[in-house]
């Protein structure tokens, strides 16, 4: 969870690539929460978009429809 607040903070600073790593650092630790691990590919994901990866981005929101 810290990683992903790191991220949050991170994004809002517009350091996306920062941030990025620390939402893939997040997502690698086990959590039996899934509300939590689609917030994380949610960051994850807008991260990607504020980029321009927009197919990066896609595939994320993907892994969100995984958890259901």
């Amino acid at each position: 969870m810290r990683r992903n607040l790191i991220g949050v903070i991170l994004f809002s600073k517009g350091s996306f690539e920062q941030a990025i790593f620390n939402f893939e650092v997040a997502l690698q630790k086990p959590m039996n929460d899934s509300l939590l691990r689609a917030r994380i590919l949610l960051n994850l994901s807008s991260s990607y978009y504020k980029l321009g990866l927009f197919d990066n981005a896609f595939d994320t929101q993907n892994r969100i429809w995984v958890l259901k």
